[in-house]
C-alpha cells in the first residue's frame, strides 16, 4: 500500500465417502459444475477429478463479483470518511485548542472523484492553484492512498496517514520522515473534506484502488 500527501506542510463442490470394505471413494452427492448436475459412476471419479477441479476453478473466477466502488453520495461512505477523520483529529496529542470538526463537502468530493478516476498516483495540480479545486476556498490539500479495494479502504488509508504522527516533532513543527499525510489530517484549520475511490487496474491488480481526499481550507 502506498500513500502520497499534499498538505500545508508538505483483496468442496463434490463430497465423497470412504467405505472401509472397498477402500474406494463413493459419490454421495451430485457433481455440480457451473450450475449443472452430472451423476458419475464411481469408476469415473478419478478420471474426471482433475478436469473437474480445473472447471471449478474457472467457474469461481468467472463468478467472482467485481469490486464495488462507493459513490461520493453514498451515506455509509461519507459517514465512514468523516468518522475516521474526526476520530484521528480528536486523538492528536497534544490536543489542538482550536481543532475544528470536519464535515463533508460535495465540491471537494467531486474534485477527488475526478482525479481518482484518472488513476495517477500523483497530486492534482489544482491543489496549488487559486480557486481551481473549489469555488469558495482558495486552495485545497490532498492525500492519496493506493491499495486493494475493501470495505475498509477508508479506514486503512486514514489510519496509515495518521500513523505518520511518529515522524512529526511538535516542538519544531517538522518531520523526520514523510508525515505530510498526518499534518493534513491533523491540520486544525481544515474543516471540510471530500473523498472518492476509483478502481485502477493499471497499478497491477484488478482490485487496485486509488483513494483520494481533498481538504479545505488549506
Amino acid at each position: 500500500m502506498r500513500t502520497l500527501a499534499s498538505s500545508p506542510l508538505q483483496k468442496s463442490a463434490n463430497r465423497t465417502a470412504r467405505t472401509p470394505e472397498a477402500g474406494k471413494a463413493r459419490l454421495t452427492e451430485p457433481l455440480r459444475v457451473c450450475g449443472s448436475e452430472r451423476f458419475l459412476r464411481p469408476t469415473m471419479i478419478l478420471r474426471k477429478k482433475l478436469s473437474y477441479l480445473w472447471t471449478l476453478g474457472l467457474c469461481l473466477v468467472a463468478s467472482k463479483s467485481p469490486p464495488k466502488v462507493p459513490s461520493i453520495k453514498d451515506d455509509t461512505f461519507i459517514e465512514e470518511c468523516l468518522r475516521f477523520h474526526n476520530e484521528a483529529r480528536s486523538n492528536v496529542s497534544p490536543p489542538a485548542a482550536d481543532m475544528k470538526y470536519m464535515s463533508w463537502d460535495e465540491a471537494l468530493a467531486k474534485t477527488a472523484e475526478a482525479w481518482a478516476k484518472k488513476c495517477k498516483f500523483s497530486h492534482n495540480s489544482c491543489s496549488s492553484k487559486l480557486y481551481e479545486c473549489h469555488p469558495t476556498f482558495q486552495y485545497a490539500g490532498e492525500n492519496l492512498w493506493l491499495g486493494p479495494l475493501t470495505i475498509s479502504a477508508a479506514k486503512f488509508a486514514i489510519d496509515m496517514w495518521y500513523d505518520e504522527r511518529k515522524f512529526y516533532d511538535f516542538n519544531t513543527k517538522s518531520c523526520s520522515k514523510i508525515c505530510g499525510h498526518y499534518t493534513q489530517v491533523a491540520w486544525a484549520d481544515s474543516y471540510k473534506v471530500g473523498c472518492a475511490v476509483a478502481i485502477c487496474p493499471n497499478f497491477g491488480s484488478p482490485d487496485s484502488a486509488l483513494f483520494v481526499c481533498n481538504y479545505a481550507p488549506a
